[in-house]
């Protein structure tokens, strides 16, 4: 990308903006985080009929996944700076320490939260401990376990391991 001294000098006079003259810097870019002047903070999947489309929190903390996005005054964030947004969301779904929980596409497993420090978003991913809890398309692919608690008294006297093999047989 070049910019001529006749593009500066239309810039200073304000004849053309720097959106007009590069406006690639200025498009939003696929699987990038956003955070609106007004609080939402989004993961930008795309345009459709000239909304936004994306999924994340809006500025009253709630949970959307559609292109009822509005244009406007998006900022890029860093995944880290979205990080917070999307781990309270996961925790008003449920996945607060010593919660059990199931990846969908491995029923037959069961995790538990242990530590809350290992959130991070891998490859758009939202992540625990390297365990997939929310798609790179917003789709919650981690479900709460809702157990009886006797079996939590068992989990603590046999483990985790041993516990599967003996229902297993």
């Amino acid at each position: 990308m070049n910019i001529t001294k006749e593009q500066i000098i239309a810039l200073e006079k304000g004849e053309v903006t720097a959106k007009e003259l590069f406006p690639e810097l200025f498009q939003m870019k696929v699987g990038s985080f956003y955070k609106h002047n007004y609080g939402a903070v989004i993961n930008y999947l795309g345009e459709s009929n000239y909304r936004i489309k994306g999924f994340g929190i809006n500025s009253e903390g709630s949970w959307f996944n559609n292109d009822q996005w509005s244009k406007g005054c998006w900022t890029e964030i860093t995944p880290e700076e979205a990080l917070p947004y999307f781990v309270k969301e996961a925790e008003k779904r449920g996945f607060t320490k010593g919660v059990n929980f199931t990846i969908k596409r491995y029923y037959k497993y069961l995790f538990t939260v242990y530590s809350y420090d290992n959130w991070k978003f891998i490859d758009g991913e939202l992540c625990l401990d390297g365990l997939v809890i929310m798609n790179n398309q917003g789709e919650w692919v981690a479900e709460i376990v809702n157990q009886d608690p006797r079996i939590s008294e068992l989990i603590k006297e046999y483990g985790k391991e041993e516990l599967i093999k003996i229902i297993q047989k």
